[in-house]
């Protein structure tokens, strides 16, 4: 069968190059940019063989002050009750476009418990790649990765070991963002800058060689197609390569929307949509407080589509209806944007036989109705031949490094990413 892979047009080969007569050790970093949890992969590589792997779930609340602020910080930052293991604190300069910041970053424990109400997370109203949050969330990420390579190779002092690491990073973003992020994400990232992590007590460096820019969404196309383990195609997914795929990948605050076309990107479709799985969750609240005569925060919710219960007070309420009701909702009011975006590209609507849905917001919850069936039911009414591409059949083995299943609608797109990279480059697996 004939692989069409268009992901190597984004990947291209490379290898451990020599720095100053060193050795510089080569990193894949494979980035999920979620808006309250990072998800990345890293690799290390030698001689084009990935040596060590290493998975990371990073919640992206942080407080983000300017340096000058610091002192006033110092009582947080030299707690013994907090240490790097829980969380982190960075002096960092940054050029974001025109713009040069100079910051103090507290993240984890240390933030959350201490400054809760300075916490920021990134926002899906911006774009990704102009906002400053997102290079911090990069940052903290590639510092944590730093102090797992670290571990690898403990012959080496932290800030020592900084100095001989190169980063090849692959940052996933909202379809219609992809194009000006490449070219954005190049700009601010790739080069070598300093930064201070105050609890290693040292200036580091963190050298970017390369920033390769995807659409959500796409990734995790190949990740169902091809197996990760032997980069062929799966039995059961074989399918896809000649078929027209709609790929709908439902996060917490947006919803992207791209089509494969005999496993092409098609470049005229990619939209994202501002409907997500906090809408669901916001929906639920709105029925479920008028219905009671009540005014329950939204806080309470937290859970509810999981248990389809509300606790308020001393009273545990049932709210199955509701939270099926507001999937319901939610799945309309996305099909009748997904197909008034699709009559307005230069897509023939018609002629897509497949469905692919991925992301946190399809994992099956406590209600009787999924998103995934509920959408399917939706966008069956104007596509009746459209059928859910059934990801039961999906496995991969476990990698040792990584505490999450791969093969959850959730990681997929990370999967993607790591297929694509090891396929691209045909980079074998120790």
């Amino acid at each position: 069968m004939k692989i069409t892979f268009e992901f190597k047009t984004y990947f291209q080969e490379t290898r451990n190059r020599k720095k100053n007569g060193d050795t510089m050790t080569q990193v894949k970093l494979m980035v999920d940019l979620g808006n309250s949890e990072t998800r990345a992969v890293a690799q290390i590589v030698e001689e084009g063989i990935i040596k060590h792997t290493r998975g990371y779930l990073l919640d992206n609340h942080f407080v983000v002050e300017n340096l000058a602020t610091k002192e006033t910080y110092s009582p947080y930052i030299q707690s013994e009750d907090f240490n790097k293991l829980d969380s982190n604190v960075l002096e960092v300069s940054l050029q974001v476009g025109a713009t040069k910041h100079e910051k103090l970053v507290m993240w984890g424990d240390l933030a959350t418990a201490n400054l809760p109400k300075k916490l920021k997370t990134p926002v899906s109203n911006s774009a990704k790649a102009d906002y400053l949050l997102n290079y911090v969330v990069l940052i903290n990420l590639m510092d944590k990765v730093l102090d797992w390579v670290n571990t690898v190779y403990p012959s080496s002092t932290k800030q020592a070991l900084s100095k001989g690491v190169e980063f090849e990073l692959a940052v996933l973003v909202p379809p219609a963002q992809a194009v000006s992020a490449r070219e954005t994400f190049k700009q601010n990232l790739v080069r070598t800058f300093t930064y201070k992590n105050l609890y290693d007590g040292a200036e580091l460096n963190l050298t970017v060689k390369s920033v390769k820019v995807l659409p959500e969404g796409y990734s995790s196309f190949y990740s169902v197609f091809l197996s990760y383990r032997d980069l062929n195609p799966r039995p059961h997914y074989e399918d896809l390569a000649s078929r027209n795929v709609l790929i709908i990948d439902f996060g917490e605050g947006t919803t992207d929307l791209v089509g494969v076309s005999s496993q092409c990107l098609l470049e005229g479709l990619k939209h994202t949509i501002k409907i997500g799985g906090s809408t669901i969750l916001s929906k639920v609240r709105a029925s479920v407080n008028k219905r009671l005569g009540l005014d329950i925060p939204i806080a309470s919710f937290k859970d509810v589509l999981k248990t389809c219960e509300v606790r308020y007070g001393s009273t545990t309420h049932k709210v199955r209806e509701d939270v099926e009701q507001a999937i319901y909702s939610v799945a309309s009011d996305i099909a009748q944007e997904v197909f008034t975006y699709l009559r307005g590209a230069e897509v023939e609507v018609s002629s897509f036989d497949r469905l692919l849905l991925v992301g946190g917001g399809v994992v099956p919850n406590g209600s009787t109705v999924t998103i995934s069936e509920a959408l399917l039911s939706e966008l069956q009414l104007e596509l009746p031949t459209l059928d859910l591409v059934d990801l039961q059949y999906l496995e991969e083995p476990e990698i040792e490094g990584i505490p999450f299943d791969l093969t959850s609608p959730r990681y997929l797109n990370i999967l993607g990413l790591m297929t694509a990279f090891s396929l691209a480059q045909k980079t074998q697996k120790a």
